[in-house]
């Protein structure tokens, strides 16, 4: 595979003759002469068979087939393969020198090697490149493309082909000034036209797409859009980012090129560039751009009344908007195209048309609702590129270990975005990123879905269908029990502090019958509804329910939260009563309204469960966590210690296991944070249920 970040294309026209056969535009409607080329000349430069980085043997493919594509457009070509980098900056130097001079001639330097980026700046790799980019002669064996880009200024020819086949991200286009708002066409004014071929780090076959759709853009109709026997500027880019979008598709990935078009200076008009039709067999060559003899004298390059052709940025803005048409274009398609508008749009809001501020609008809006869309393929491209580069002997330990970072960040920002398919590949790069030394997800195997929202990291459990969100508590300590001056309390309840040294995953909510059924295969309540929590189970019931559960998820480690991990969890750092503060209403707990607490008015009395999840959850995003049902803990029932303790678990044996929580049918004191209550473990009452937790693991 070869990464391709960066195609640029310092484009300032094109011909249809050749080597010094001067070329002729002229206008079709009035023969009036628009620009005379008096010559035209390439060099190519391949770089395949490298020292010190991996080969790219697809590179001595490229380089006759562009070499030929650039003949057929009339341009004499040299070639040049395996260079130093020395030899790369004095060919290239010595090329604009020598051919430069003339503002009627035409130039194309074209690359095709490694590339990578440098404290935000691009580099071509010459063939004696050092792979490490911290190595003290990187910077002299490489090739700024910045300096590409000066070399390219300093020239007088007005017209300019500088096409970088290579990996770096966007530095050619850093500091840039905005071109002006009218757009003048086609030949009349130059124009440095940059064409990406994709964005930063993107991922195509050593077999590039881009050159075979440059090729055949040059040597055929193919780019021709409006059939007027010429290809401009613009009509190239969206030939060429139809092409290669379609092909990433094909092999499930992405790539979209981009555009930007400059003047020669701030300030001066920008045009477009022409490149002739190829006349297949028996075809005229176009009457509008028809070579010239050389003896008749070259005109000024820069003539007025240009020819009626629509102009790059018209066409760019055009090109999007039919794609919102129904039927006539995929995401991907729509998102590139008017991520390109956003682009040509000029940066200054003072140099803008009304053209421009009506296509910066729409391209906002429609880039806006295709948020999530876009936010799934940076995740997609993040992650090819993050194993593109475990498969790649050459690349550093830092360099995977940044990828995977980034991979990590993004699943992590996704939260609740990330697709079914997205959830499922989890387990996989938490692997692989703790592989590559990053720490990972953090996510259990079990998992189908993970995410961040406002109460924290949550991990949905699915089992046939039903799902069980778990949040992740965080370890801490706290005091557990209540005060002396608490209304109503209770001798066992002693305060005391507690230590819980280790995080664990709790459910958000009571386990429904729904899930219950999903496990075991019945459902034994009384109140029955799938959205309900699951009653009437014994704690000896549910310890089948935990074997059968952990029996179908992957390190599962399903079971009880102690009574020390189930206060914690309902007290969320509160030292009140409640979760809630110093009492509680009907609108927050589902609990015997009869008997209020603290003072508070009486309220509804359901008598039955309600829907988990139908009331207010806690400062953790634990609904429920008072009254509804009674919750089994795991512990023993038995007397706390005096003492500060670290995750205690309770008496190693006993006669009754504690229950927290208090339940529909209690009074408002039985639902305290503190309170404990307690029953035989094989009892089973219709105001009986209990919540999942789980141990945080590494991975399966």
């Amino acid at each position: 595979m070869r990464t391709i970040a960066l195609l640029t294309l310092i484009l300032l026209a094109a011909a249809a003759d050749r080597g010094d056969t001067p070329l002729s535009i002229s206008d079709p409607a009035t023969r009036t002469e628009l620009i005379r080329f008096t010559s035209s000349r390439a060099l190519v430069i391949g770089v395949s068979r490298y020292r010190h980085l991996s080969p790219l043997p697809g590179v001595a493919d490229d380089v006759p087939l562009v070499k030929s594509a650039l003949e057929s457009q009339g341009f004499s070509v040299q070639t040049v393969i395996d260079p130093t980098a020395d030899e790369v900056e004095r060919g290239v130097k010595g090329f604009i020198s020598r051919y430069g001079t003339d503002p009627a001639s035409r130039l194309v330097v074209y690359f095709a090697g490694h590339g990578t980026v440098l404290a935000d700046n691009g580099y071509l790799l010459a063939v004696d490149t050092p792979a490490d980019t911290s190595d003290a002669d990187f910077i002299s064996r490489a090739v700024a493309i910045e300096d590409l880009r000066t070399r390219a200024n300093q020239a007088r020819s007005r017209h300019i082909l500088m096409a970088c086949d290579s990996c770096f991200s966007g530095s050619l286009f850093r500091n840039r000034d905005s071109p002006p708002a009218n757009v003048i066409q086609a030949s009349r004014d130059a124009v440095r036209l940059f064409i990406t071929a994709g964005a930063a780090k993107e991922t195509v076959p050593d077999r590039s797409v881009f050159r075979m759709a440059f090729v055949e853009a040059l040597t055929t109709a193919a780019a021709d859009a409006d059939r007027d026997g010429y290809v401009l500027g613009s009509e190239l880019f969206l030939y060429l980012r139809k092409r290669v979008i379609d092909a990433a598709e094909a092999r499930r990935d992405r790539q979209t090129p981009q555009w930007k078009a400059l003047g020669l200076a701030s300030g001066e008009p920008v045009g477009d560039v022409v490149f002739t039709v190829v006349p297949g067999p028996g075809q005229p060559a176009s009457a509008a751009l028809a070579p010239q003899s050389p003896t008749v004298p070259a005109a000024s390059p820069t003539l007025p009344q240009p020819a009626a052709a629509p102009s790059g940025k018209a066409a760019i803005y055009a090109a999007a908007e039919q794609l919102e048409k129904p039927g006539d274009g995929t995401v991907e398609q729509r998102i590139a195209a008017w991520e390109a508008v956003l682009a040509a749009v000029p940066a200054d809001e003072l140099a803008r048309t009304s053209r421009d501020e009506a296509a910066h609008a729409q391209a906002t809006q429609v880039l806006s609702g295709l948020k999530p869309q876009r936010e799934r393929l940076e995740r997609r491209r993040l992650l090819v590129e993050a194993e593109r580069l475990d498969a790649d002997p050459d690349v550093t330990r830092g360099q995977r270990k940044a990828a995977w970072q980034r991979v990590v960040a993004a699943w992590q920002a996704a939260g609740e975005g990330l697709t079914a398919g997205e959830s499922a590949q989890v387990a996989g790069i938490e692997a692989k990123a703790v592989k590559a030394g990053v720490e990972g997800l953090g996510m259990p195997a079990w998992a189908s879905a993970t995410g961040k929202d406002q109460y924290g990291t949550w991990a949905d459990l699915t089992v046939g269908g039903v799902v069980q969100r778990m949040r992740l508590i965080k370890a801490g300590t706290f005091t557990m029990g209540s005060p002396v001056g608490e209304a109503e309390r209770v001798n066992n309840e002693t305060q005391h502090q507690v230590t819980l040294t280790k995080d664990y995953w709790l459910g958000d909510s009571e386990v429904t019958q729904s899930l219950w059924q999903a496990v075991v295969g019945n459902n034994p309540s009384r109140f029955q509804g799938a959205d309900l929590p699951v009653e009437q189970v014994s704690w000896d019931d549910c310890q089948g329910f935990f074997g059968k559960l952990n029996g179908q998820v992957r390190s599962g480690g399903f079971n009880f939260p102690s009574e020390a991990q189930w206060e914690y969890a309902c007290r969320t750092g509160t030292t009140t009563a409640f979760s809630f503060g110093v009492t509680i209403t009907p609108d927050q707990v589902n609990y015997d309204g009869n008997d209020p607490y603290g003072g508070a008015a009486k309220g509804e009395y359901r008598e039955k469960t309600v829907r988990v999840k139908s009331l207010p959850a806690n400062a953790w995003g634990l609904h429920e966590m008072h009254g509804n049902v009674w919750e089994w803990c795991g512990d023993w029932l038995g007397d706390y210690p005096a003492g500060a303790v670290r995750d205690p678990s309770g008496p190693a044996s006993g006669s009754s296991r504690v229950l927290r929580g208090g339940s529909w049918s209690d009074d408002a004191r039985d639902c305290r944070a503190a309170y404990r209550s307690w029953f035989v473990p094989g009892v089973r009452l219709n105001d009986l249920g209990f919540r999942l937790s789980a141990p945080v693991q590494a991975g399966p």
